[in-house]
């Protein structure tokens, strides 16, 4: 009768119901298996690398010894992050008058007066 109602094969009906008794879901699918496998990133292996050795994703990929392109996936996915520092702290007054003082010693005296140059 239930294959008749829903126009399907005797033999459909059957294995639905054989699979409802089983496994007591009707609506799980299964999945499958395809792509490339990802690659396992071990992330005690990345704070082992120096932090010279991690300035840009050609020279961590050497370090770590995977694909740049592995990296991208990774930073992408969220498992690594860029991170950047502070080179040049804020200046005091008294740097900044320091640094202004030697870039003046630096100055030719003679194109002061038009185009100064160094």
């Amino acid at each position: 009768m239930v294959a008749s109602l829903y126009s399907m094969s005797t033999r459909v009906v059957q294995q639905i119901w054989q699979q409802v008794r089983q496994e007591g879901n009707v609506l799980h699918k299964k999945t499958k298996n395809y792509g490339r496998k990802r690659i396992q990133f071990d992330l005690a292996c990345f704070r082992e690398i120096p932090l010279s050795k991690r300035t840009c994703l050609r020279i961590l990929a050497c370090a770590m010894n995977i694909n740049k392109t592995s990296l991208i996936r990774l930073k992408k996915d969220g498992a690594i992050r860029y991170h950047s520092s502070i080179v040049k702290p804020f200046l005091k007054e008294e740097n900044k008058l320091a640094r202004l003082k030697f870039y003046l010693s630096m100055l030719e005296i003679a194109s002061i007066p038009n185009y100064p140059t160094f």
